[in-house]
């Protein structure tokens, strides 16, 4: 037995990092490599999947696209299978070999040669299957290997119906010359190691990643984004993490959703709706979407751009919020304790030219966002104005409210109301906190500002302001009225109206 705990104790001094080594790393001190070769039959209307098990499933696997003008490596080793020579698709088919580069590395000859890595072919379907020990036995304290694999699809290959992976263990690279390879469908499931992308496509994506905490619970196994770098999808982009950050540049004409825990979400995220959500950590970056905007997140910070026709929200406590909004309908600034500080911008319902006046009421609901056809996208703003435009209504109504505890709150609108919009704009807060909501020049409306006896409430604008203002209050802690002549439908008939309210100064101010 002291033997045992002697060779354990001497092993683990030499541990690997499971999924941190490349074969042109020197081999570590009382560790050796093995190399193989395998080579599968894959079809480009196929599936290629990687499934691993075991308490030792760990390493690299790395899927590339051999170059132009050479065939994959493992080509040689026999002819394609014969598929059938119709399919259901129309898409064109071309055969070839995938080439399969394999390391391994361990320190335990024993623990090798109870792993078995396998290849699977069969219709239409291709792939690596690796086993290894469920369970770590006395005899094998302190062993370890790890694994690189490096998948190659041949050059002729444009194209692939699907690659998923289901591991643990393995951080799994998408190399830069897979970009020229349109998947159609991408499945990525690992845990404690990053997954990482590089201009790749797809038809739909959907990534699942987590941080393992170690066996005494003191830190994780990772400490890279859990999800890295860009992806372009036709149709919905799912990415599911825990304790780990997400960041890159992410675009699709669906929906695009991005979850984590405690950890950051940062990068450009483009999509028909783009849902994000994290906890004790921030949000930031650039968001656009054809449709909506959520953000929910807590004990952290949201900041960055946000276009969203149809309407954004930003939810969440103890959450700083900073931004510039573009929006065509709605926008919530909801959170508590922390600053809200947003420059807000409207989008006027007459700038597309999507649908002709009169256009039949528009239908499609957001179930329908990933979808890859236009037809079949949700909405845009513009859609909808066109639809009410047909049914008589004459305005768009652009609803902004912020509200947060024991901070202050500044909105800034740049610009002047479109025409075509009426905004209703809220800004609450408390603890003293001051509230100021500014208007560009030219704002016409109703306005109210309330705050307690202890403070001070005002209105404030430029000695050459163009337009006239009314008051039907005005004392230290609350002022009413409205800007404008009276007889514009700007003014007295409150199409434009802005309310602040806070325990602390309030102020309006008219540039």
């Amino acid at each position: 037995m002291l033997g045992i705990i002697q060779r354990a104790s001497a092993n683990f001094k030499n541990t690997a990092t499971p999924a941190g080594w490349s074969p042109q790393d020197d081999v570590p001190s009382g560790f050796s490599a093995h190399q193989s070769r395998l080579a599968v039959p894959l079809s480009t209307l196929g599936s290629f999947a990687f499934r691993s098990t075991g308490s030792y499933s760990r390493g690299t696997l790395v899927f590339e696209r051999a170059a132009d003008g050479h065939s994959a490596a493992g080509a040689g080793f026999g002819g394609p299978p014969g598929y059938d020579a119709a399919h259901a698709d129309d898409k064109p088919r071309k055969e070839g070999m995938v080439d399969v580069a394999v390391e391994v590395r361990t320190n335990s000859d024993g623990l090798r040669g109870d792993c078995r890595l396998e290849t699977i072919e069969g219709h239409e379907r291709a792939g690596l299957s690796l086993t290894t020990p469920s369970s770590t036995s006395v005899t094998r304290i302190g062993a370890s290997l790890s694994y690189h694999i490096t998948v190659t699809l041949p050059s002729t290959f444009t194209s692939l119906d699907t690659l998923s992976v289901e591991t643990t263990g393995f951080r799994v690279i998408l190399a830069p010359s897979l970009s020229s390879v349109d998947i159609t469908s991408l499945v990525i499931s690992t845990t404690d190691a990053p997954i990482i992308l590089s201009s790749t496509r797809c038809g739909t994506a959907s990534l699942k990643n987590q941080n393992l905490l170690d066996p005494n619970k003191h830190a994780l196994k990772n400490f890279d984004d859990l999800v890295q770098g860009s992806l372009s999808a036709q149709g919905r982009i799912d990415i599911q993490c825990e304790n780990g950050p997400v960041s890159g540049a992410y675009t699709t004409p669906g929906a695009l959703v991005v979850a984590t825990t405690n950890f950051s979400v940062k990068g450009e995220f483009k999509g028909a709706t783009v849902r994000i959500s994290t906890q004790n950590a921030e949000v930031s970056g650039r968001f656009d979407a054809r449709r909506d905007i959520v953000v929910v997140t807590q004990h952290g910070k949201v900041e960055g751009v946000f276009r969203a026709p149809a309407g954004c929200e930003v939810k969440g406590q103890y959450v700083g919020v900073k931004g510039e909004f573009d929006v065509g309908s709605h926008l919530r600034l909801l959170t508590s304790v922390f600053r809200i500080d947003a420059t807000i911008r409207l989008l006027s319902p007459a700038s597309s030219t999507t649908s002709p006046a009169g256009a039949a009421p528009v239908t499609r609901t957001l179930s329908n966002a990933t979808s890859s056809t236009a037809a079949d996208l949700p909405p845009t703003f513009e859609d909808a104005l066109a639809s009410s435009s047909a049914s008589g209504a004459a305005l768009g109504v652009v609803t902004v409210q912020a509200e947060t505890t024991d901070a202050g709150v500044e909105l800034v609108f740049p610009e002047a109301v479109p025409s075509d919009c009426a905004l209703r704009a809220t800004a609450r807060s408390s603890g003293g906190s001051r509230v100021a909501v500014t208007h560009a020049r030219g704002w016409e409306g109703r306005f109210s500002a309330s705050t307690t006896i202890t403070h001070t409430a005002s209105l404030s604008s430029l000695a050459n302001a163009s337009s006239p203002i009314h008051y039907d209050t005005q004392k230290r802690s609350e002022v009413a009225g409205f800007v404008g002549s009276g007889a514009g439908a700007g003014a007295g008939d409150g199409r434009n109206r802005t309310h602040v309210e806070s325990d602390g100064p309030v102020e309006i101010v008219l540039l």
